[in-house]
Formats: C-alpha cells, structure tokens, sequence
C-alpha cells in the first residue's frame, strides 16, 4: 500500500509482476475484480519490452480484490491470477490500547483508533460481552457501551475511553470479558490481549 488518493476514498498500491515470456504483438491488461463485483478495471499496461512490470493501481474501499493477468492477440486470450489484496484485512489493525481492565466489576478502557483522516475509519459502535460462570460459551450479557464512551477527535486518531460498572447477577463469577468495536465502514476492530482479563474481581 502507498498511501490514500487526496480525497480519501481509495487506496494506492503498487503491483509488480514478472513473466517468463509474451507473445509477440499481444497487449497485456491487469483485470481487478472486488469480491461483489462492483469494483470492476481492466488496466492497460505499458509495454516497455522486457518482462518485468510495475503497474501503478487504485482501489477503492473497503474490499477484497483479485487481480489477474490478461494477455490478448486478435485471436488468442489467457488470463491468470497474480495477487488478492484484501483492504478490510489490512486496515483492521489500528488499535493502540493504553488502559484495559476490570477490577470490582468496574471496566477501565483507553484507547487509541487511527483512522487516516476517513471518516468511514472511525469508530461507529462499541459493546461489552460479559461471560460468566453460570452460562455457556455461546451465551453472553451484551452491553451497548456508544453512549458512554468519551471520544476526544485528532487529525488522524480518535481517543476513546470509558469507565463502566458492569451488573451482572450476585450469583454470577465473570469468566471473561469481550469487547467488540465497528467502524463505519462495518470493520469488527480486533481488540488483542482483551479476550480473558487476569485481573477480575467480584
């Protein structure tokens, strides 16, 4: 990836490529299809007469891309597979956690989200998912945390951070604690190191 194009709507990459041989007179196209089709480019590439190449691309986001190789003749066509970039992967990371506990059932969370000035980066919803002893792993009390989250906006980042007293029954032993964050493009923020709390206390 080398950056966003000065409106934020896509990302830039670079594709370099080599082949073993080329038909002569045959014109060579990168093909681009996102994962609904929707995003659809066939790329002329320059033919400079050796077999070594860098294409130059733009995508748009958030999607994942397959990008094929096309060689034409008049009377000829072969198309084979060179790379996938899957941009919701690659921008998935972009969590910096500066405080995350749980003591007396009280939760503190700080963290940072950069999101490159895209407003589609930034954090849409963010809820807890409480696992207790007395129901099973698929079962969960779910807390919508948005409302009470305090959102301080940098150019590039959002800080986030909330305290929140998490009531559960008397008879209940938290097991462990979730947090599951979405930005606005519909990105499930991976928060690491937050799946199992070492520090909980009734």
């Amino acid at each position: 990836m080398k950056g966003f194009t000065e409106d934020k709507t896509k990302v830039k990459a670079q594709v370099k490529f080599s082949i073993k041989e080329k038909i002569p007179n045959s014109v060579l196209y990168l093909v681009i299809t996102s994962t609904n089709e929707e995003n659809w480019q066939k790329i002329l590439i320059e033919d400079k007469g050796y077999l070594s190449y860098i294409v130059n691309i733009e995508l748009p986001l958030i999607d994942k891309y397959t990008i094929d190789l096309l060689e034409e003749t008049e009377s000829y066509q072969h198309r084979e597979n060179i790379t996938t970039i899957d941009l919701e992967l690659q921008y998935k990371s972009r969590i910096t956690i500066n405080t995350a506990e749980v003591k007396n059932q009280t939760l503190t969370l700080s963290f940072k989200l950069h999101n490159y000035e895209i407003p589609g980066f930034k954090l849409k919803d963010l809820k807890l998912k409480i696992y207790t002893d007395a129901i099973t792993d698929e079962e969960s009390y779910v807390f919508d945390l948005t409302n009470q989250l305090t959102i301080t906006e940098y150019s590039d980042y959002q800080l986030i951070h909330v305290t929140y007293t998490i009531t559960i029954p008397s008879n209940e032993t938290i097991r462990y604690v979730d947090i599951v964050a979405t930005d606005n493009f519909g990105i499930i923020l991976p928060f690491k190191y937050l799946k199992v709390y070492k520090y909980i206390d009734k």
